[in-house]
């Protein structure tokens, strides 16, 4: 199986649409609201980005609106090797995870393609080791946020990391 890539641009934005116009956000990589290898039937429910490294390590982070440290690009600093990364809600003693999210999609893809059986072997002991009883898998994003923006889960006054306004041209 082959760790993720990690591609770092100058500045890693990221932008959001709202009330006409398109907010672009950046993110500090040095700040991470993470926990690692966190006992799963006792954190809140809720909407998590993870990564598994190293030996079966698992980092998550709690998704902060517009992912304020909780972007994978975050999560991966001060790991030594990477080798899944996505997105999981947790419900109760349910946890519902996908691997398809944002900056490791194409390594996941490739990852389930040639090393499925070492894949599903790894997700399953690290989310078992910590503690994740009920765990199933989904094809498709979890973390929408343009759905969080439209819900008002997501408002502008939480952008603590604004970079960049511009108005909205369809």
């Amino acid at each position: 199986m082959i760790p993720l890539e990690i591609i770092y641009d100058d500045i890693h934005t990221k932008e959001f649409y709202i009330n006409n116009k398109i907010i672009k956000c950046v993110y500090d990589f040095e700040y991470c609201k993470y926990i690692q290898n966190p006992d799963l039937r006792t954190i809140k429910d809720g909407y998590y980005t993870y990564i598994i490294h190293d030996t079966n390590q698992l980092k998550i982070a709690a998704v902060c609106p517009f992912e304020n440290g909780s972007k994978h690009i975050q999560l991966v600093q001060g790991t030594a090797i990477a080798y899944i990364g996505g997105e999981f809600i947790k419900h109760g003693n349910e946890i519902i995870y996908n691997h398809y999210a944002g900056l490791f999609m194409d390594t996941n893809k490739y990852n389930e393609k040639y090393h499925r059986k070492e894949m599903d072997s790894m997700i399953q002991k690290t989310f078992k080791n910590c503690n994740g009883s009920i765990l199933k898998f989904v094809d498709h994003e979890l973390i929408n946020d343009q759905k969080f923006i439209d819900d008002g889960i997501w408002k502008i006054e939480d952008i603590k990391q604004m970079y960049y306004t511009s108005e909205y041209k369809p």
